[in-house]
């Protein structure tokens, strides 16, 4: 099982705020804002299995499913948050830079890049994250799969692997659960 280096970890455990378990299912993850008056819903931050071209031990992937309430855009309502935590730069690319082979077939996913979350976390390691929204639909069908590899594409290189069993549980139990919870479910 790939770890993050230390320093990544560190980094991660300042970047991300401090959230509670959902009552209804541990494994999805809930945070409420009362300033904002918005409630985060998410799965726990896992790491992706990285394959032989992209493994490095300094280079690892992670992957959250996310959900807010109240619900901005029924059309995307949910977002693939990938965080990279890499040796030299990948500089994930604008547009359909996500591609998940679920279950042999191709589903490619668009966002902004990662132009405006690139950090250097010291002189040898550098952050990379990128925000994908997606369908309801395709939440349902990655929910569903019994095998996810993914492909992320940037500007200087790519990387690919695959989804961890951890992962994939996860993911079924947010698109069983969350739906209902930001009232999404008949969608």
């Amino acid at each position: 099982m790939l770890k993050a280096p230390l320093c990544a970890v560190f980094i991660f455990a300042l970047m991300t705020p401090t959230i509670a378990a959902y009552a209804g299912n541990p494994k999805i993850l809930e945070h409420h804002n009362n300033s904002s008056g918005t409630t985060l819903y998410s799965t726990p931050e896992e790491y992706a299995r990285l394959d032989a071209a992209s493994f490095n031990k300094e280079n690892v992937v992670s992957f959250t499913i996310e959900a807010l309430k109240p619900v901005t855009d029924t059309r995307t309502p949910y977002i693939i948050r990938v965080r990279a935590v890499l040796r030299t730069w990948v500089f994930i690319s604008e547009g359909a830079s996500l591609k998940l082979k679920v279950d042999g077939k191709i589903i490619s996913i668009s966002g902004p890049g990662s132009l405006r979350e690139r950090h250097f976390a010291s002189d040898a390691v550098v952050l990379e994250e990128a925000e994908y929204p997606i369908s309801n639909q395709q939440l349902k069908k990655i929910g569903s799969a019994s095998n996810i590899q993914f492909r992320l594409i940037g500007d200087n290189r790519s990387m690919t692997g695959t989804f961890t069993g951890d992962m994939l549980e996860n993911i079924r139990l947010f698109s069983e659960d969350v739906p209902s919870l930001v009232g999404l479910s008949d969608n």
